[in-house]
């Protein structure tokens, strides 16, 4: 086995997730009196935060990106989570390392309750989950690895981090570990190659070859 412990962004890495993201923002916005906001720009919330874009790029500010929250997250727990999928070979990707004795965590900006939400729907099974929440001051991607580490005691020598974007390359490379891009998500393949990752997987047995 590569690695001991293999944490995994879940937007884009291990859910085709891109549609009820953007309908629950196009939601958000649309309760918030503002669908002049660029919501249809997908690359400015998959990766970074919901919470982020309806503060300061819709402008609603720190109130008003909680409510803004708050609408995005009843769309999503009511319809959005459904308009998704796992990615084809993913659920083996998972089986495998946990079965040799490594474990697999997730470690992603998507909101906790959200993220253990689809988790259960989809019946995923991990070693832990690491995810944004706001009253922790938990949302960007390097402080949700750093709690990741500490909780769940990991050896960054002996760690990889895998996502879609260069933000989890560079949040690896910045604890110690390995970081791993993966193109088939929403990130592109310049934005991955600009991280210095060790290395880019194109699909999801890519990935699996490379992490076993």
């Amino acid at each position: 086995m590569r690695f001991s412990d293999i944490l995994l962004d879940f937007d884009g890495c291990v859910v085709e997730s891109a549609p009820g993201i953007i309908q629950g923002v196009r939601y958000a916005c649309e309760q918030a009196g503002r669908l002049d906001a660029p919501w249809e720009q997908w690359e400015l919330y998959i990766g970074p935060s919901v919470y982020n874009f309806g503060c300061n790029i819709v402008g609603l500010g720190e109130e008003g990106g909680a409510k803004f929250m708050e609408d995005y997250g009843a769309y999503y727990r009511e319809k959005g989570m459904y308009q998704s999928r796992v990615y084809p070979g993913m659920r083996e990707l998972i089986e495998k390392p946990r079965a040799g004795g490594a474990r697999v965590f997730v470690c992603t900006g998507k909101p906790e309750d959200l993220t253990l939400a689809m988790i259960g729907h989809y019946k995923l099974e991990f070693d832990g989950v690491g995810a944004m929440r706001r009253e922790e001051n938990r949302w960007k991607k390097p402080d949700i690895l750093k709690w990741c580490m500490d909780t769940f005691s990991i050896d960054p020598a002996r760690a990889v981090m895998v996502g879609d974007k260069a933000s989890d390359v560079r949040a690896g490379h910045h604890w110690g570990m390995a970081g791993v891009g993966v193109s088939y998500g929403y990130g592109t393949l310049e934005e991955l190659q600009g991280a210095n990752p060790d290395k880019i997987a194109g699909t999801v047995a890519e990935l699996e070859e490379y992490l076993l």
